[in-house]
């Protein structure tokens, strides 16, 4: 009995310990699956940028920057038979398995795609840079449809179940 209750002191004494108070925009030092994080990258050059907007032809959604955030640096167990809906596929192999529609530039702070045609809205979308994947909070709404005039950073693709991927060329500053 007395084992029992001076383990349980040591192990919360080490959580609570650990938990150490952070100043204002430091980075934690372990990533949580679906923390929610602004999605801001690190751009070629060393230009810094948060996203707060996605635009796919006549769809689009702004918001106030955040996502949850996960760390795809890991193993993808989500293709073991029986277990395998039990855990998320890693951005990679959802990458792999979609369909190419075309390419992603940065306007201002918006993600921007350079699409032929479809129709997005009501879609969920998903964004990858380096290790680190965000799924944003909403689904595309219509807007009015503008113009790619701005530096190419990526690409776009949809998955069989219609959620569209974006792949950027950037470092994730989380």
């Amino acid at each position: 009995m007395h084992r029992r209750t001076f383990a349980s002191a040591v192990i919360a004494a080490l959580v609570v310990g650990g938990r150490g108070q952070r100043a204002a925009g430091d980075v934690p030092d372990v990533l949580l699956q679906g923390d929610r994080r602004p999605l801001s990258l690190r751009l070629e050059g060393g230009r810094s940028v948060l996203v707060r907007e996605i635009r796919l032809g006549r769809a689009g959604l702004r918001w106030d920057g955040s996502a949850d955030l996960y760390d795809e640096n890991r193993a993808d167990f989500s293709v073991v038979p029986g277990l395998g809906g039990l855990f998320r596929p890693a951005f990679r192999n959802r990458w792999a398995a979609a369909r190419p529609l075309g390419a992603v530039a940065l306007v201002g702070d918006a993600l921007v795609g350079a699409v032929e045609s479809g129709e997005f809205a009501g879609r969920r979308v998903s964004v990858g840079a380096g290790q680190v994947c965000w799924d944003i909070p909403a689904r595309l709404v219509p807007m009015p449809e503008i113009g790619v005039r701005g530096q190419p950073v990526g690409a776009l693709r949809v998955e069989a179940d219609g959620t569209l991927l974006i792949s950027v060329q950037a470092d994730p500053l989380y």
